[in-house]
Order: structure tokens, then sequence, then C-alpha cells
């Protein structure tokens, strides 16, 4: 056993003085009143015992004392009474004068000095009642009670000011404690802190206060000064530990995206905030959406924009169970210093929990991004203990149900007019003389990142200039998105083949569960690309996938499922699941009693159009469309017939967009022609007459043209 000796006591006791001395200038940091701290309390005092009893004050510009303190150290189970305890606030009170006190103690409380505590936590009106609340408490304490009665009226009322403050942390926790808050205090400034680099900047503010006490011509530490030594250059850092130690990145990092959300970072900064960050459960937050919407380029955004909260950031391909291992094995040898990857024959489960085992040991905070991630293909690999971070990518919406999660669509406009004008490479004038085709275009791709740099890529690469941009639209969404010369940096597929990824992925995913549910996915989604992209009715779309025309009786009424017969449910969780849809808000009109029928879904346009493409290339669609033709026009119907007007806004857009695929493909019968005259009725209500015209025109002659016309 290490023997203490008195020399060594007292260094422990002036270490944990000044620890506590750095938190409350920290703290005082953030106060206006506060101008300055004056270490081992006043120099301008005659009395040297003024100076004995105070270890620290805070003065503001005019060198009033807002707040002294007297700081005492203590072994671990020492304890401390109330007449100790009441005899060094009693001298405090006395002999300074402040508009607080504070006694602070590492030693534990015996019962009475937990009652003093209490009542100087809420104490009695009047010096007369306190004096007599102490009395009582400290009868059986002849020196204490003394003191209490020389204490002055005034003396009473400084008493009330006064707090005994028990924090039983060992030296080592204030320290974490130190590092954590200073890491917080230069995130706010840009500036980075990792492990190294917080012990010495704690080191070299704790070794300012010791200089500082030694002399009292330099015991006054300004608040301003403190917070510029606090906040020490970046290069200053670097300079002194010979590197820098905080947001090193290891792995593949995705490309940064030079067009900031800001609204996407904050979420994910929220999501990743610690409740309490001393404790050491790992945080987690999934960034959803669908492949192209920028995922992984808002996690290396997070990352480039909060590497100074990390020690240590680790990016993992998370795709498959060989990308996984491959990426903890490199991981498991940069941890451990080895230019190797490792460790050599070790099994999957080995591996992970060498990996888990070296990050909870990890003294500061990390950060470990899996991107591409599925929930159940990740699950093993979570580190569960540790002071970090998980932030996952995935295009799963629908699995992580534990995890806070960040959904990401489309970037509102200015983002993507930003993103074109930045990849086309014009100037502000030619920007803005092109502005209308350049809107046109950021509608035309929805928002849609990959999209967007895709069609940039094949407008350079095939050297067309933004002056045909109106011509070349079409184009570019029927070229452009499968173009393999226009992919951007640093991302792997174009659009048309991220789709098709998902598509396996989905086939994949509805394989697992056997049984129809392959099928009846695969024939909602064709009926959902020809729909208008935003709510569409989910049993809208069931009907035509699943109810032929001949088989639904007679009448018009809307039709829609029964969910105890088909898995409408699963269908619609599995599309999810590859972020193809989204729920949105039901139909305003509850038009069946059927639970969930006035549900609805959203796309994403573009998606749709290269859905439509693969979906459609070399298969037949005219029965598709006039089975779509069927269900559209009778929900339509059934909406005008009933005079809901509610119901019919909603279905008409979709019946509009429907009505333009069957007259692109030529698709002609009876129920097309259906659904043009209804789409007719609709426009006439409205007051579009040309409009309704037109249709009503087509529809009688397609039924003119038809053999067997109803």
């Amino acid at each position: 056993m290490v023997r203490m000796d008195g020399g060594r006591v007292a260094a422990r006791g002036f270490q944990y003085q000044y620890l506590r001395t750095l938190e409350a200038m920290l703290t005082a940091s953030d106060q206006e009143r506060v101008h300055g701290c004056r270490i081992e309390g006043p120099t301008d005092t005659t009395s040297v015992s003024a100076v004995d009893v105070v270890d620290f004050d805070l003065v503001d510009r005019d060198g009033d004392c807002l707040f002294a303190a007297q700081v005492k150290s203590a072994s671990p189970g020492r304890q401390v009474s109330a007449p100790d305890a009441f005899t060094i606030l009693a001298e405090l009170v006395c002999k300074v004068e402040a508009e607080r006190y504070e006694l602070i103690t590492a030693a534990l409380p015996d019962r009475n000095c937990r009652a003093l505590a209490a009542i100087l936590d809420a104490p009695p009106d009047g010096p007369g009642q306190l004096r007599s609340q102490l009395a009582q408490l400290l009868q059986r304490a002849s020196s204490a009670m003394a003191r209490l009665t020389a204490l002055s009226e005034q003396d009473l009322e400084r008493l009330t000011r006064a707090r005994l403050v028990v924090d039983a942390r060992e030296v080592e926790g204030i320290r974490r404690n130190l590092h954590e808050r200073l890491r917080e205090r230069r995130g706010r400034h840009r500036a980075g802190l990792g492990s190294r680099s917080a012990g010495l900047i704690t080191g070299h503010l704790v070794a300012e206060i010791m200089r500082r006490a030694a002399d009292p011509s330099q015991a006054y530490w300004s608040i301003a000064d403190f917070t510029d030594a606090a906040l020490v250059e970046d290069d200053v850092l670097v300079r002194a530990l010979g590197r820098q130690d905080w947001g090193s990145v290891f792995g593949p990092l995705a490309p940064v995206p030079d067009v900031p959300r800001p609204v996407v970072l904050a979420e994910i900064a929220e999501a990743l905030a610690p409740s309490d960050p001393r404790e050491r459960s790992v945080n987690s937050c999934v960034l959803s959406g669908l492949s192209g919407i920028g995922k992984s380029s808002a996690a290396a955004a997070y990352v480039a924009a909060h590497a100074d909260r990390y020690d240590l950031v680790l990016w993992a391909k998370a795709e498959t169970e060989e990308t996984l291992t491959g990426s903890f094995r490199r991981i498991w040898g940069h941890l451990n210093g080895h230019t190797d990857d490792g460790p050599p024959s070790a099994s999957t489960s080995y591996l992970r929990e060498q990996v888990h085992e070296l990050l909870a040991a990890l003294p500061g905070r990390w950060l470990l991004v899996f991107d591409d991630a599925t929930p159940a293909g990740v699950d093993e690999w979570i580190p569960r203990l540790g002071r970090g971070d998980v932030l996952f990518t995935s295009i799963d919406s629908a699995g992580w149900h534990a995890v806070p999660g960040v959904a990401l669509s489309r970037m509102d406009h200015a983002q993507a007019l930003e993103l074109l004008t930045r990849r086309l490479r014009l100037d502000d004038v030619t920007a803005a003389a092109w502005r209308e085709d350049l809107d046109a275009l950021a509608e035309a791709l929805e928002g849609w990142p990959l999209a967007i740099e895709l069609a940039c890529g094949y407008m350079r690469t095939c050297e067309i200039p933004v002056e045909r941009l109106e011509h070349f639209r079409t184009l570019l969404l029927n070229r452009a998105l499968a173009d393999k010369r226009s992919k951007p940096s640093g991302y792997p597929r174009t659009l048309a083949a991220t789709v098709e990824l998902s598509l396996d992925r989905l086939a994949h995913n509805t394989a697992d569960d056997g049984g129809e549910l392959p099928n009846q996915v695969s024939e909602v989604l064709g009926f959902l690309c020809h729909f208008a992209a935003q709510r569409i009715p989910v049993h809208l779309a069931m009907a035509c996938a699943f109810i032929p025309p001949n088989i639904v009786p007679a009448g018009k009424e809307a039709v829609v499922l029964d969910e105890a017969i088909v898995p409408v449910r699963e269908i619609i969780r599995a599309l999810i699941q590859v972020s193809f849809l989204r729920y949105d808000e039901p139909l305003v009109s509850r038009f069946s009693e059927f639970a969930g029928s006035d549900d609805t879904v959203s796309m994403n346009t573009v998606l749709q159009h290269l859905l439509r493409q693969h979906l459609t290339q070399g298969a037949p669609v005219d029965t598709a469309l006039s089975r779509g033709a069927f269900h559209t026009a009778r929900w339509l119907g059934a909406a005008l017939e009933f005079d809901d007007g509610d119901l019919a806004w909603e279905i008409a857009p979709h019946a509009a967009a429907l009505a333009g695929h069957v007259q692109d493909s030529e698709v002609k019968d009876n129920h097309t022609a259906h659904l043009l005259g209804n789409l007719a009725g609709f426009e006439y209500i409205q007051g579009r007459m040309d409009q309704a015209m037109r249709l009503l025109h087509l529809e009688l002659d397609w039924l003119e043209d038809l053999a067997d016309a109803s």
C-alpha cells in the first residue's frame, strides 16, 4: 500500500482546489456580470485571515465580490460534520462581503451536516429564525455555538446566501468533466479538441491557476484572458502535440457535399446528443431514404462539421457480411496500431468482440459510421458500450424501430438550384439569365441529388449548353440517369443502377417471407408508378393489382379490399424498406368503413419514371393500364356521383396521370374510355371547359373505334 505523506496530501488538496477553481471559471465565462477570478481570494485586504478563508472568488467589473468559495478536499470515505461546515461558512460571511458563498467539499456529510445543508438551501424568513434553527442543530458543539452567538444580524443575513456543496467526485472524474466541457466550449468556436489535447489544455489552465496563486500581483485572472487561453488556436495545439489528435477519420469516407443541408445536420446532431456526457452508453441515429438522396453525403457532412467532437471517426462499409468483416478487420488493425489487417485467422464473432472491446476502452469520444446498412445485417456489429456515437445510412425506412432516425427527402429548391449552378459551372449572370429553365429542371429532377449530378454530368460530357436546356429536359430524364459517364466522383452507380439494386434488394427481402408476397409487391409497384406521385390511395393501388374488373359487382362504389385477405400492410412495408414509398396524410374523405382504406402513400416522380422504364421494358402494359383505368374511373365516378368534392379532388390527379399514360400507350378499350369520360366530368365541374371538351371528344372517338363499345 502506498503511504500518503503530508506533502502528497497537501498536493492532492491543491490539485482538487485548482480543478474546482477551473470549473468555476468555465461556468463564469458564460455569465456577463463576472469580469474575473481572484485566485486564493482578495489581495487588496489588510486582513490576512480574509485571504486565508477564501480559496477563490469571482468579481464584477467594479471589483465587487459576486461569489466567494472555500474548497476542502478529502480522502475517500472521510466525513464532514455540521459544526465544522458551519464554522467555515461563518468565517466566510464574517470576513468577506459577497452576493453568494459556498463551501465546496469532497467529504461526505454526516446526518446533521445534511440537515445544515437543507436549512441553508431553504433558509427561514429573518435572521432570528435562522439563528434558532442553527442553535437547535449545533447545541452539542460548544465552539460552533459560540461562533453562532457571535454572529451579527448582518452576518446572519449573509449566511442565508451561503450554501454547502458536496461533490464526492474523484479528481479523475473532475478532469473528465472538464475535458468534455472544454470540448463543448471549443466546439462552439469551431476549435477541435481530442483526448490528448484536452489533457494538454486542462493541464495548461491548471498550471496557470497555480502560477497566479503563487504571485499576489498576478492572482487576478480576467474572464476574457481565461477564455483566450481556453480557446487556443488549433495550429498551436498541433505544434504542441506533434499532430492533430481530434477528428481523425479512418475508412472510405464518402465525398463531403459542397451544398450544405443545415436542417439535416441539425437533426443528426440532436439525435446523437448524449443525455448525460458522462455515461458510457452508445448513442445512435439512422439516416434513411432513397438511394442517391444524399444519405452518405449527409453522414460525411456531419463528420466534417462535427469532427472536433470526436477523437476518432471510423467509417465501415456495411452492404454485406463480407464488406462488414473487411471493414472491421481494418478497424481492428488501426485501433491496435498495426499496418496489417487482423487479427489473423480470427472468426467473425471474435473479430467483432475485439473491436467492441477496443472501442469501449477508448478514453475519448468516437464515431462509427455504418454505410448502407440493414437492421438485421448490422445488429451484431453495433458496439453497445463506450463514449461513442453510431451513425447508420440505410435505404430501409421501416426496420429501425428502436433507433432515432432522420428521414432524408429531396433537397429544397434553393439547394437543388445551387447544386445545378455549381455542377454546370455557371456564373451569377448566366444563372440569372437562364433561371426559369434551371428552376424547371430542378423541379423535374425533384431535388434528387444523384439525379441532378447525373443530369449535369451528361450535359457537360455531351457539351449541351445551358441555352438548350428547355429542349433537352426530357432527354436528360430518359438518358442521363442511366449514363455511366455522367456519374459524380465517389459514387459507384448511376441512378438507374441504384434503382435496379434496390429492386434486387426488394426481391431478396420478400423472398424470405415466401408465399405470394414477392409477386404481390411487384404487382402493386407497377400500378403505383402510373399514378401521380403524391398521396396515392393505398386501396386504389391494391384494387388495381388484385381485383379484375370482371369480378366486380355492378354499381358505383369505389372498390376497397378486405385486409384480412390481402396482406396490404406487409406489401407497403416491403416497399418502405427500400424507401420506394412513405406513408402520407390520409384522405380527407372517409368513404369506407374498412379501417385503413383512407391511407395514402407518396413516391418520388423521378423514381416513378425509372421504375416505369424498368418494369415495362419488353412487357405488355395494355391489361395493367386497362385494369388501372377501370378502378380509378370507379373511384372518381363514386366521388362525383355522391357529391364528395374532397375525394374527387384527391383522385383527379391520379386519374389525370393514368390517363396520360393510357394516351401515350394508345390503350383503347371501354375502361380507358370510361376513365377519360369521368375525368372530363370532373374538369367540367371545375369550369375548365376546354379540357373537359377535349377529354369528352377523345372518349367518344375511342368508343367509336371499339367494336364492343359500352
